[in-house]
């Protein structure tokens, strides 16, 4: 059976909102001739509970954790990957980078980890906005012109552009 692979945020919903009926729906279809799999940044739980337990196989945490949604709407993990973070290095060098882009405004949490031992930068802070995440990089110039900088400070992780407003940080 072939395999179609989609990604969530920005793709099939907006940023961390429900699954809509009508993508659903598509996915239905598709289900009954291929396998699915979504992929994303967040936790399997995270994308299992957006997409309202839609049946599917989830590659979450950057490919660090694999789980499935089945029949039932239980999310089972069937591989879950763990690697050291040091938290305090992290923190500190998302504040250097604060200070150095001009990033010093944001709400709630400075840095996201994760048991995995990924990270997100979130630009706007954990408590951002819908509305402000959306309108601060939608078409991703502003973090891809940073990302050669990002990449330099984090030489032991790989660095994406995550997200509407956020950079990951994945061993």
């Amino acid at each position: 059976m072939k395999l179609i692979a989609f990604d969530l945020d920005g793709t099939l919903t907006q940023h961390k909102t429900p699954l809509e009926a009508g993508n659903r729906a598509f996915l239905s279809l598709l289900a009954e001739h291929y396998r699915l799999l979504m992929v994303g940044a967040g936790d399997c739980a995270r994308i299992a509970s957006q997409m309202g337990y839609f049946p599917i196989e989830i590659l979450g945490n950057y490919g660090m954790q694999y789980a499935r949604v089945d029949g039932t709407g239980k999310l089972v993990v069937l591989r879950e990957e763990t690697v050291y973070c040091d938290r305090e290095k992290i923190a500190a060098t998302v504040e250097e980078l604060r200070r150095r882009f001009g990033f010093t405004v944001y709400r709630g949490e400075s840095t996201l980890f994760f048991p995995s031992g990924c990270a997100t930068f979130p630009v706007l802070g954990t408590e951002a906005t819908l509305e402000e995440k959306l309108a601060f990089d939608p078409d991703k110039s502003r973090r891809r012109a940073l990302l050669p900088e990002m990449r330099a400070a984090f030489p032991d992780y790989e660095v994406f552009v995550g997200g509407a407003s956020s950079f990951g940080l994945s061993p």
